[in-house]
Formats: C-alpha cells, sequence, structure tokens
C-alpha cells in the first residue's frame, strides 16, 4: 500500500475515534434530547381511551310481575260469551338501552314459562299445555324487544307514559313481529310495565283449544303482561 492511502486512512481513523469519544462523553444523552416534533398537522396524543357511551339495565321482578293470555269462548252452560284466562308468574329477562334511548337488542329478551300457566279449568290447563302450547317440547314463549316508543330516558324517578314495544314474539318456534301498547310507571328503583297485544290462533300455528262443554274458541288471543323492572348497577 502506498504511504499516501496509508495517511487517509489514519485519518478518518483519528476523526471517527474522536466523534465517538465526544459522543458518549455527553451526560444523560438519551434522557436529555427532546423528542422528535410531530409531523405538521398531526393530532396532539389523546389523554385516554373514549368512554363507552352508557347502557341503562332492566331486570324483570319476577316476584311483583305475571303474563296473562286472555280467549272469548262460548261454554254450552253460559248463554254468553266469558273470557278464559290463563297466568303465570314465572317471567325472566332484562331489557337493555343505550343513551339515546335505543334498545340494544342483542342484550335484551324476555321469557315467560309457560308450563305454569293456570286458569280456573284445570281441563282447559292440560289441554293447552299437551295440545295447543305443546309445552314439553315448548316450554318457553321468547319476546325480543326492539323499540320502546315513548319511554323518556334517563328514566325518570315517578310518573306514568304511555308507551308502544315493538318486537319479536317467538311461540312454539314460531317467530313474529309484534306491537304491544301501555304504559310505564316509573320509581327510583326502575318501572313497571303494563302492556297488551293481540294475536291469533293461525298466525303462530296454534291449535284451538277443544275440550267438553266448550262450543266456540274465538280466533284471537289477547296477552297482557304486568312486568316489574329493576334497576341493574
Amino acid at each position: 500500500m502506498k504511504r499516501s492511502q496509508i495517511a487517509v486512512i489514519a485519518v478518518l481513523a483519528l476523526a471517527i475515534a474522536g466523534t465517538a469519544a465526544w459522543f458518549f462523553s455527553q451526560p444523560n444523552r438519551a434522557a436529555s434530547d427532546p423528542a422528535p416534533a410531530a409531523p405538521q398537522g398531526s393530532a396532539p396524543p389523546l389523554a385516554g381511551a373514549p368512554r363507552a357511551a352508557g347502557v341503562t339495565t332492566l331486570a324483570v321482578d319476577a316476584s311483583s310481575s305475571q303474563a296473562r293470555y286472555r280467549v272469548r269462548e262460548q261454554l254450552a252452560s253460559v248463554s254468553f260469551p266469558i273470557d278464559a284466562v290463563g297466568t303465570t308468574r314465572d317471567i325472566s329477562g332484562v331489557v337493555a338501552f343505550a343513551e339515546d334511548g335505543r334498545v340494544l337488542a342483542d342484550r335484551s329478551s324476555i321469557t315467560v314459562n309457560v308450563t305454569r300457566l293456570q286458569s280456573d279449568q284445570a281441563r282447559r290447563d292440560n289441554f293447552i299445555r299437551t295440545n295447543t302450547l305443546e309445552t314439553q317440547r315448548y316450554p318457553e314463549v321468547h319476546f325480543i324487544p326492539t323499540e320502546v316508543r315513548g319511554l323518556p330516558m334517563p328514566l325518570p324517578a315517578e310518573g306514568e307514559v304511555p308507551i308502544t314495544i315493538a318486537g319479536e314474539l317467538t311461540i312454539k318456534n314460531v317467530t313474529r313481529p309484534v306491537q304491544w301498547t301501555g304504559t310505564a310507571t316509573f320509581t327510583p328503583e326502575g318501572m313497571t310495565v303494563s302492556a297488551n297485544t293481540v294475536i291469533t290462533f293461525e298466525e303462530f300455528q296454534i291449535a284451538k283449544p277443544r275440550v267438553a262443554l266448550v262450543l266456540s274458541v274465538a280466533d284471537e288471543i289477547r296477552l297482557e303482561v304486568d312486568a316489574h323492572f329493576r334497576k341493574q348497577s
């Protein structure tokens, strides 16, 4: 190697060594250096993740709730039509609302155990359980609310308002849209909903009751509910 090349290499080596020595001699280099500036026009960093919208969840209190069916029938022993009424207190479920009052249908469901429906006639009850509702195969009726119109949100601690409840009702694996009308009465702990709707035997593919001494049964079934809901923490 020529002397001139050796000299150039030596000068470069000394320069690199001097630069490294200066860099490592600076105190707390990493901590004292300012952070790189954010590009112009970029948003400032968030102080924290955005909060999820508040959800109000109401659960059915079965101890103070009941569901009923009401069907007009004509008995051979009575000269005028009467209502056959069956009742159960075996109700469960929850309804969840977003902050703006929308029903969160994927978190909401009401279930009625129809194996415990009871009227004033044991013979009628046995026929309904065995033939009409086939409760051994379909022991429950389900309702999924999708909208509650007229309900103020947040819920007040007192007062009463008319409401309309829309949703999907399932009886014996047959699902149909239904609409309930009624009232909501408020308390500090929640609310009580009293509402009703009318369906037919045909639309839910339900066989009409056929028992001795019953001359006829109307096509319409009136469903009624008095459900007490408590706010969940």
